[in-house]
């Protein structure tokens, strides 16, 4: 099958990854009649109607296979009640996959499903307002320049991620030759508070994951190589609410503006990441007065700690010097000391990589000047 590249900028844009979507059974036609077996099982508390334990989809799925993913379906039963869950990702979308699911390409999607001949949604509205989404995972793709500098970066996310000994919380960073990346959290235990993110290197994962083939069939590869992702999981009704949007319907959930979505990930950024101050002296190159080995200080310690680059860094320290004469003198003071005993330490290029990273996925640091 010949590849088809779309001429659309997918860089920096957020997006919707994958969902689950569910809709009362009696709101469809069934089609394919062996769908009625296909039934997943749910623990539930009695008191709270809480669901405790239910069965991974993928173990009891009818699975409309197409050319290499597949989507799986299934009937739930919730609170006497069956409805139809599909788990639905940008794959659907083909040669079009990292676009993303939005308002703008639903109704592909849509025609996509149509074509299982599983279920009839009648019409698109319907499958729009009367579906309900969770398990969301939003997506913004950047480009970094080598494997090198993303180890960088996740080296540096690492360092200041957020501590916690609980067994579903925290950071995991992989490094390794065919799997780069940094996750947080866990993504079954995602909440607003503590959401499942992942940063990972697509341009790998392309060449080196069971998805090879999807990869290969309908995307250029060499164009994704040095593409990195960022993910984000928002799990629950609760969750969608909390971050802006009005509601679960899988309508609602498309109609949120570009704003609201991209705060998701910034979210999921801010709730996972920490920058703790821990001032250590670092032994200067030359003599200098104590003002200006304390200026040495001041300027290593926010690169080393805050992960800021020099110049914002300089923005700090003279921000409430009023008169700009003083304020120019300093900055020129402070540039001269960088010049001569900062400029070439390993520290300052790591953040300046970490630094590019947010400016790539607009991400407003909370140490930003």
């Amino acid at each position: 099958m010949s590849k088809v590249v779309k001429k659309i900028d997918t860089l920096g844009v957020t997006s919707i990854d994958s969902f689950k979507y569910s809709i009362p059974l009696d709101e469809v036609d069934v089609l394919n009649t062996t769908l009625l077996g296909h039934l997943v099982k749910i623990t539930s508390d009695s008191l709270t109607g809480e669901i405790i334990d239910e069965t991974p989809i993928q173990e009891n799925s009818l699975q409309a296979k197409a050319n290499n993913y597949h989507i799986h379906y299934v009937i739930k039963n919730y609170f006497g009640k069956k409805h139809l869950v599909i788990l639905i990702n940008s794959k659907i979308l083909e040669e079009n996959y990292l676009q993303g699911i939005s308002m703008l390409n639903i109704h592909e999607v849509y025609n996509k499903l149509q074509s299982h001949k599983i279920v009839d949604f009648h019409k698109l509205e319907d499958f729009l307002s009367k579906g309900f989404v969770s398990d969301i995972d939003y997506k913004k793709d950047i480009e970094v320049a080598t494997h090198k500098d993303f180890d960088t970066i996740t080296a540096q996310l690492n360092a200041i991620a957020k501590v916690s000994n609980k067994t579903h919380e925290g950071c995991n960073r992989f490094a390794k030759k065919d799997n780069k990346g940094i996750e947080f959290n866990k993504r079954e235990k995602s909440t607003f508070n503590k959401p499942f993110l992942k940063v990972y290197h697509k341009g790998i994962e392309s060449l080196n994951s069971k998805n090879y083939g999807f990869f290969n069939t309908f995307l250029d590869l060499e164009e994704i190589r040095n593409r990195v992702r960022i993910e984000v999981t928002v799990k629950t009704k609760s969750d969608i609410i909390k971050n802006g949007i009005k509601g679960n319907s899988l309508l609602e959930v498309l109609k949120a503006s570009n704003k609201v979505i991209d705060n998701i990930i910034n979210n999921a950024l801010d709730k996972n990441l920490d920058a703790p101050i821990n001032v250590k002296t670092r032994t200067p190159k030359n003599t200098m007065t104590p003002t200006e080995h304390t200026q040495f200080i001041a300027i290593t310690t926010f690169i080393d700690y805050q992960h800021m680059t020099f110049e914002r860094a300089v923005e700090m320290l003279i921000v409430n010097i009023d008169c700009r004469t003083a304020k120019s003198r300093m900055k020129k003071h402070l540039t001269d000391l960088y010049n001569q005993h900062i400029k070439d330490l390993k520290i300052e290029t790591k953040a300046q990589k970490l630094e590019q990273f947010f400016k790539d996925i607009d991400f407003m640091n909370k140490y930003a000047v």
